[in-house]
């Protein structure tokens, strides 16, 4: 999940040069993001009534649109203002839609190993290591999306970072499809 990520790598140069705001204005926009990441628990029971695979699913391909959509601000307007607020509120829906039900998907996946090779796993389990890899692979996520968003804000721009990272969307979409 690379995309909240870049979010801050190229978020506060992008409202710096457009909207010319200063450091404690950059840092609220990030209030969208992450105030949904409250639905969380929703989410979760969500998950675990219905399963992890369509609730990701749903996340990553809502963003692939939202990222698109993200080359539509472009100037220092109150509507671009609002519009930036509201595609930002909406990609953390989706972010908090495509990363909780991954985090229960863990569980469940070290269980079913468990009841196939029953003690598999020794007598606590695998749960630190399996939690342990998604956070890893958050990093992992982080470094790179970070390192990909700044590349591409300062190179191809701001129309390029959004459609590149919704592509990357688009690709976990799939594999949440499929797998």
């Amino acid at each position: 999940m690379p995309n909240r990520f870049a979010f801050f790598a190229v978020i506060p140069p992008f409202v710096d040069k457009t909207f010319h705001w200063d450091a404690l204005a950059a840092g609220l926009i990030f209030l969208c993001v992450l105030l949904p990441g409250f639905l969380s628990p929703l989410v979760g029971s969500v998950a675990d009534r219905y399963g992890t695979k369509w609730l990701s699913f749903a996340g990553f391909a809502l963003s692939v649109p939202l990222f698109v959509c993200l080359r539509f601000v472009t100037e220092n307007t109150l509507s671009q203002k609002v519009l930036l607020g509201a595609l930002l509120t909406l990609m953390g829906i989706a972010l908090t839609l495509s990363s909780t039900p991954l985090m229960a998907e863990i569980t469940y996946v070290i269980e079913d190993k468990d009841k196939e090779k029953p003690g598999i796993w020794g007598a606590k389990g695998v749960y630190g290591v399996g939690f342990g890899l998604f956070t890893t692979s958050f990093a992992l996520g982080g470094v790179i999306g970070s390192f990909m968003a700044g590349y591409l804000y300062d190179g191809p721009g701001w129309e390029t970072f959004g459609w590149a990272f919704g592509i990357w969307c688009a690709g976990g979409a799939v594999i949440c499809a499929f797998f």
